[in-house]
């Protein structure tokens, strides 16, 4: 007879045997979440590095600092949560890169050119995304291109949308935006 009582790190298994009572830990369901720590705790120190320029004195702040902010990311976004693709967030930083440049140019080659050509107005534009972090890192990203900027976000399924030019293909941006963020974080929209 076997009974199964669920502890903070995998399960305790009781196994009556003939002699005594003896437990074993299983530890296979743990695995996955120890596996999320580390690459959270490893995605901060790499982050540290970066800013920090790779020097070993920062290693002293930057490993007690990494692993602050990772206990701190597990509170706020819980293990299992979400699912992170390295390949779809290459992609993610491909189409960011290159929207930046291209719409970087764009607001240039308008703000020097002669006759001014804008097109101001407000945008809607549809977002299937739940209202939560996910929603929010997208707008923040459609921030940061040049030339649209998020003014209100209506809860539902509609966000608007602050354009240089409305008759620029914003609305098309924004949505391979989302189906490219929603990929990375491992949502099932994309399918």
């Amino acid at each position: 007879m076997e009974d199964a009582v669920e502890a903070s790190r995998g399960w305790i298994r009781r196994k009556d045997t003939a002699d005594n009572c003896a437990f074993e830990i299983d530890d296979t369901a743990a695995k996955p979440a120890n596996q999320d720590v580390v690459l959270r705790f490893l995605f901060f120190l790499v982050l540290w590095l970066i800013l920090d320029g790779a020097k070993f004195a920062g290693l002293i702040v930057g490993l007690p600092a990494a692993v602050v902010v990772s206990w701190i990311s597990i509170r706020i976004w819980p293990l299992a949560s979400t699912r992170f693709s390295l390949s779809s967030a290459f992609a993610l930083l491909w189409f960011f890169l290159r929207h930046s440049f291209v719409a970087g140019v764009d607001v240039a080659w308008r703000a020097f050119h002669p006759k001014l050509p804008l097109c101001p107005g407000l945008v809607e534009v549809e977002c299937t995304l739940p209202v939560g972090s996910k929603r929010d890192a997208h707008l923040a990203l459609g921030s940061l291109l040049p030339g649209s900027l998020p003014v209100e976000d209506r809860g539902g399924q509609t966000v608007v949308l602050h354009c240089l030019d409305k008759r620029q293909p914003v609305t098309l941006q924004m949505k391979q935006q989302e189906k490219l963020l929603e990929r990375m974080v491992g949502g099932e929209s994309y399918a």
